[in-house]
Parts: C-alpha cells; sequence; structure tokens
C-alpha cells in the first residue's frame, strides 16, 4: 500500500517516537486513515517498516517525503554502494538529453524503413533496440525543421524510457543505423565523451536489479512517475576494472 503522509504527520510521528527534531520517522504501509490509531499500534509493538531519516538526508533533487523512497531496502542499497568507488553519470562524461516539445509529425511518419528511425517507448524490448514493422521513420528534411525540438542520437548512445507502463526501461543504440531520433517518451544518454564507464557496461548496469531499482526510485511522484534527466544525471555507478566491462563472446 502506498502510504500518503502531511507534514503535520511528520511532526506527530516525531513527538510520538521521541526523536529529535533533525530527524523524521517515515513508515511504510499507513495511509491517512489510521494515523489516530498510530500510537496505539506502536506501544503495542504491531510490526511495522520503517526508516529514521535525518532532515539532511532528504532527497534534494526531486525533493521526495514519500515512504517508497525512504524504503529501508533502498536505505540499505544506498549504504552498501556508498562503500564501494562510484562515478556519477554525469561525472562519467554522459550528457542527459532529451526531445522538446515539437509540432504535430504523424502526417510525415513513414513506416517503409526509409530516412532515419523515430523511436519510441515500444522499440526497447528487454533491454535490446527492436525495431519493427510499426517503426516510424522520419525524413532529414523533418528533423533538420526540427531540430531544436527533435534530439538526433548516435550508435553506442543508451535510451530510456521517461515513464508511463515501460518506465525505466534502458536500450543501447546499435550501429544499424549512423543516426536516430527520439520522441518525447525517451531520455538520451550521449555516450561519446564517456570516461571511467563503458557504454556497454553502463547499458548492462542499468540492466541490472540493482540499476533498475535506483532507476525506478529516482522516478518523481508528482503526477504520474517519470524520470528526470537531473536525478539520472546523479546516479552512482560502481567502479570497475576496465578489462572487465568489456563484452566478450561465450
Amino acid at each position: 500500500m502506498r502510504a500518503r503522509f502531511r507534514m503535520s504527520s511528520f511532526v506527530w510521528r516525531r513527538r510520538l517516537c521521541g526523536l529529535r527534531k533533525s530527524t523524521i520517522l517515515i513508515s511504510g504501509g499507513l495511509n491517512d486513515g489510521v494515523l489516530d490509531n498510530l500510537q496505539a499500534l506502536f506501544l503495542k509493538g504491531i510490526a511495522m517498516n520503517y526508516s529514521i531519516i535525518m532532515v539532511s538526508e532528504l532527497d534534494r533533487i526531486a525533493f521526495r517525503t514519500d515512504a517508497e523512497f525512504y524504503h529501508p531496502d533502498h536505505i540499505r542499497l544506498s549504504e552498501k554502494l556508498a562503500k564501494i568507488d562510484s562515478i556519477s553519470i554525469r561525472k562519467a562524461g554522459v550528457f542527459v538529453d532529451c526531445s522538446a516539445f515539437y509540432p504535430s509529425i504523424v502526417p510525415y511518419y513513414n513506416f517503409e524503413s526509409k530516412g532515419v528511425p523515430f523511436l519510441r517507448v515500444n522499440e526497447i524490448q528487454d533491454g535490446l533496440l527492436r525495431l519493427s514493422d510499426s517503426t516510424v521513420f522520419l525524413a532529414k528534411e523533418i528533423l533538420n525543421e526540427n531540430s531544436s525540438t527533435i534530439a538526433i542520437c548516435n550508435p553506442g548512445d543508451l535510451v530510456i524510457a521517461k515513464g508511463g507502463n515501460s518506465l525505466a526501461k534502458v536500450a543501447l543504440l546499435t550501429d544499424e543505423y549512423e543516426r536516430y531520433s527520439v520522441c518525447r517518451d525517451l531520455i538520451v544518454l550521449r555516450t561519446q565523451a564517456l570516461n571511467s564507464l563503458g557504454a556497454h557496461y553502463l547499458w548492462m548496469f542499468l540492466n541490472s536489479k540493482i540499476g533498475r531499482m535506483l532507476l525506478l526510485r529516482t522516478a518523481s511522484q508528482t503526477g504520474q512517475p517519470h524520470l528526470s534527466l537531473e536525478a539520472i544525471s546523479r546516479l552512482d555507478v560502481p567502479l570497475i576494472p576496465a578489462r572487465s566491462q568489456v563484452l566478450r563472446p561465450r
């Protein structure tokens, strides 16, 4: 059950548990309908998932104060990752980008593989880029006319679904085409200036259980959950030796 908390609830719980003013107790599985009975449950020792978070540790990117963001599993994962060498996606040289709001281009859709692929969330399947008969292509002239709003990316770049049912799905662009264009439902990770991390390693990490958990955790909960450019830029990726980042055939 998704917990919904009012700021007044934070203060009330802080007084109940005798915590210092610099801490906030955020528990999961409770909504406003049971807050009146929280004291009785707490005193009876009813099992609850909870985390005690310093105010200074609250998320400063999306300003998250919901219980899911501070779930004990997420806190434990963050503590483990903090103990190993890592680098943020931004410091690794990745430029995070996306398309802006462009005018309707549906009349210019081409389904005959002529022009530049216009990637949408449906092209991300099981961590891979899969083009099909339903893949849209756009003429270079259309892309040139909308160069300030439709993002162009290259082989080796990564694309991530920004929201919806495909939230946090990741694919690596292959060299099947020289260029790709993306809809505004995708985020692009440009890897041309990548350092310390290999594109394939970054792709594998973001598709791993831990990587996906980090992506989903950073999704903003305002309205429909969605990823933001800033949150992705600040994600930390564990550093491993360069030789271990290279994909080798079995």
